[in-house]
């Protein structure tokens, strides 16, 4: 698989994004809020981040209590476009953490019951941000939530 990288209004693309899950988040009862500078472009491949984005943004609100909150956010600093996805959700536990890339991994606060899913969502976000040129990384507290963050060097238009 290769990138098509072109140029990508963001702020456009985020909503975009966001729009698509609006099912599950009125399901889940959970507010999305997205911060963006309209103006904000970048160079990567459409699809491929809206795939990153689509998953982190379903985790997000999956694992978020009733009227809990998502927020997406993306800024640039210095030609390095920085995405965050952060919820008030369930977080992920410290003994969990460093395996969250792995394939067909589910964290143990969220095993059994009803979770729906291949199990590969967050190990398919690792593989694209790598195709991309991205890093990503994450933050999380059991009980408080989690941020994602996707971080792509030099790719402003």
């Amino acid at each position: 698989m290769t990138a098509d990288i072109a140029d990508v209004p963001l702020h456009a693309m985020l909503k975009d994004v966001v729009a698509l899950h609006d099912v599950l988040r009125r399901k889940q009862d959970v507010r999305i809020t997205v911060q963006c500078p309209t103006d904000l472009r970048m160079r990567t491949d459409d699809q491929l981040l809206k795939e990153v984005l689509s998953n982190l943004l379903v985790n997000a609100c999956k694992y978020t209590p009733i009227g809990g909150i998502v927020r997406v956010s993306a800024q640039e600093h210095g030609g390095t476009i920085v995405i965050e996805v952060s919820d008030t959700g369930r977080g992920i536990p410290v003994h969990d953490q460093e395996r969250i890339s792995q394939k067909f991994f589910r964290a143990s606060n969220v095993t059994g019951g009803d979770q729906e899913g291949s199990v590969l969502g967050l190990h398919m976000c690792y593989a694209l941000m790598r195709l991309l040129g991205g890093t990503i990384a994450f933050t999380s507290r059991e009980g408080l939530g989690t941020t994602f963050t996707l971080t792509f060097p030099h790719c402003t238009s």
